[in-house]
């Protein structure tokens, strides 16, 4: 069997030749490529895409011309609305809350836009006021939403939170995510196109925790041999989610990635190792984990 693929930091993924990004400039979604930026052969229209054998595609998703352009990295999974409170204390007393988004692919979506790169993150939310917000929200700051999902039927997801330090039995979280839009994520309503030619692929194992088709969705499109590189970041914390994956769902997707974040207390919950070397000996084919 071949070694690991080659890592590419995403501190090293160049922005298009003779563009200089600034941190503050959100980019439009009317930006044109640049001339000299050439579009992977692999990438190919997604009309043109046919499902794999036996899927049946949603009737509810309709791909947008840009989901043919590859970006830089390609963020898949469930962003929420956040309600942050206005002031300390437990939520029966917290008065009022802030409006924000939450979501660990669609924050690190907007970091790296931020930096210069050309992010795009893929998910699903409600065709209501929320996954409104959502998505001008996360477009505004220079990602590019074209590949996001509006499920008619379900909707998006939210939580609430309180101010207290997250390490403490004092910091409460609540998640009104079961039947979410997100949670219907699958090979039949995420395209492949949408992924397909990105050079980094960043999954956390939530997704793989918010339904068994979301599962399927991490498995089918999530990192393997075919991708440049891929990352995934730590386990559902408790209480995010309805249903936990299987340990072996979490350890096939580290084992298909290249670069793996994961915490020794959520390695000693999942695989029943917490030593960094018998990390190591559970996650062998990663080029790098933290």
């Amino acid at each position: 069997m071949s070694g690991p693929a080659p890592v590419v930091p995403t501190t090293d993924i160049a922005p298009a030749s003779g563009v200089t990004p600034s941190p503050d400039d959100a980019l439009s979604p009317d930006v044109v490529p640049a001339p000299d930026v050439t579009l992977s052969p692999d990438v190919v229209p997604a009309s043109d895409v046919a499902p794999a054998s036996g899927v049946t595609l949603s009737p509810d998703v309709v791909p947008a011309p840009d989901v043919i352009r590859a970006p830089d990295v390609v963020c898949l999974g469930e962003s929420m609305v956040a309600f942050l409170p206005s002031r300390p204390g437990r939520l029966a007393d917290v008065p009022s809350f802030a409006r924000a988004v939450g979501g660990a692919e669609s924050n690190v979506a907007c970091a790296l836009a931020a930096a210069g790169h050309r992010v795009r993150w893929v998910g699903r939310v409600g065709r209501d006021g929320f996954g409104d917000h959502l998505v001008d929200t996360i477009a505004a700051h220079g990602v590019d939403v074209t590949a996001v999902g509006r499920d008619p039927h379900r909707p998006t997801g939210v939580y609430f939170r309180t101010d207290e330090d997250r390490a403490t039995d004092a910091h409460e979280v609540v998640y009104y995510r079961a039947g979410s839009a997100a949670s219907a994520m699958s090979p039949a309503t995420v395209l492949y196109a949408s992924v397909a030619g990105a050079r980094i692929l960043h999954l956390t194992g939530i997704t793989a925790a918010l339904s068994a088709d979301c599962s399927l969705c991490c498995g089918t499109h999530g990192p393997a041999p075919r991708a440049p590189a891929g990352v995934l970041r730590r386990e559902p914390p408790a209480g995010a989610v309805a249903r936990r994956p299987r340990p072996g769902v979490l350890l096939e997707l580290a084992r298909r990635a290249d670069v793996v974040f994961v915490g020794a207390d959520e390695a000693e919950r999942l695989w029943g190792v917490g030593d960094p070397d018998a990390i190591r000996g559970v996650l062998p084919e990663p080029g790098r984990w933290w």
